[in-house]
């Protein structure tokens, strides 16, 4: 935009080697034209990362949520106030509820600057399904952390200058959580018609498996749906694309992804190759906040790439972008797996009706 002279980014990253940061640094600058500040080490899934468990424990004493204490970071503060100082800003964007504990340094480094709140997420509503899930002995500890999740939400949200929400439905619970009108920003992606992948060995997956609902769809598809799928075509592979979630000794693989049908790709930098080897793409999201918000990310690309099928959580609610023609896998754990008919690889074998032949791949 004319308008916008310069934008710099400043970004944290769990990867622990400087040249995958380095490397991941100039592909962004590559890719968006930005300046890329060298990202930060700084762990988010304190889980995986037991060395920066005391120091969210003592944020956390302080009185500071989960969501926003595993945010916070000495360094991340540091290298902020450089930037603020460094140049002046007429808007300071915060990615993710959390970096708002970085709110009182933009205030004070930048008093001019607008803030804005992406809310990726309703918050609050994981910490919602998480009280519902763990043990009844566990359920007041839970409930203790999801009111200081909707407390410090409820205070963000005020705060923030503007809010973002990426859906009317977290729009609506913005709203009534804080009396919040958020602007609307749906994800986007551009179609791209590609020719149908006939005979291709292949179904995909892509999406960062360090992100809960993203995992636990992932281990559904192996457990509960593709033992049918391969039973009906013992060729057929899934490809899982995407970071794998990294633990203390390396990377973790839940045992659920160690099948003989799946092929762990990792981190792929092009995807153009595993769309090529693919013949449909897979959106398997079991739970998400109350609006699917990140699995419609993961879905409309995954639309935009290829026919595709995806869970109830990653299809609804429908929006303008969404292809009626993806089938839904059931994930209701009342009912029994979904029995697909043998998938449609060739043209000649598509069912009547269906537009595009590997629409059927999930067919119940």
């Amino acid at each position: 935009h004319p308008a916008v002279a310069r934008v710099r980014v400043l970004a944290i990253s769990e990867d622990p080697d400087e040249a995958a940061r380095e490397a991941a640094r100039r592909g962004l600058e590559a890719a968006t034209g930005c300046s890329v500040a060298p990202p930060l080490l700084h762990p988010v899934h304190v889980k995986a990362h037991p060395a920066f468990l005391p120091a969210l424990a003592w944020e956390r004493a302080r009185g500071r949520p989960y969501v926003a204490a595993k945010w916070d970071s000495a360094a991340v503060r540091a290298r902020l106030a450089e930037e603020l100082t460094g140049a002046p800003y007429d808007v300071v964007w915060l990615d993710h509820l959390g970096t708002m504990v970085f709110l009182d340094d933009v205030r004070r480094l930048a008093p001019r600057a607008r803030v804005v709140l992406d809310e990726h997420n309703v918050e609050t509503e994981f910490f919602s399904q998480l009280t519902a899930r763990v043990p009844p002995w566990l359920r007041p500890v839970a409930r203790w952390e999801e009111n200081a999740c909707r407390a410090f939400e409820r205070a963000a949200l005020e705060a923030a200058d503007a809010v973002v929400a990426l859906s009317q439905a977290d729009a609506a619970a913005f709203r009534q959580l804080a009396g919040v009108d958020a602007a609307l920003v749906p994800p986007m992606v551009v179609p791209r018609r590609r020719p149908f992948a006939a005979g291709a060995p292949a179904v995909c997956f892509v999406g960062a498996l360090s992100w809960r609902p993203n995992a636990e769809g992932v281990t559904w598809l192996c457990d509960e749906v593709f033992p049918h799928v391969v039973a009906a075509d013992p060729e057929l592979r899934l490809l899982v694309c995407g970071a794998l979630p990294a633990g203390p000794g390396g990377v973790r693989v839940p045992a659920a992804w160690r099948r003989p049908f799946v092929e762990l790709c990792g981190f792929v930098p092009d995807l153009e190759s595993v769309y090529r080897q693919s013949f449909a793409m897979v959106a398997p999201v079991p739970t998400a906040s109350r609006s699917a918000t990140a699995p419609r990310c993961s879905s409309r690309t995954t639309l935009a790439a290829s026919p595709s099928a995806s869970s109830p959580c990653g299809a609804t609610p429908p929006s303008p972008s969404a292809s009626p023609k993806a089938r839904t896998i059931t994930s209701s754990a009342t009912t029994a797996p979904p029995r697909p008919s043998a998938p449609c690889r060739e043209p000649s074998a598509c069912p009547p009706g269906a537009d595009e032949p590997s629409h059927a791949i999930l067919q119940t």
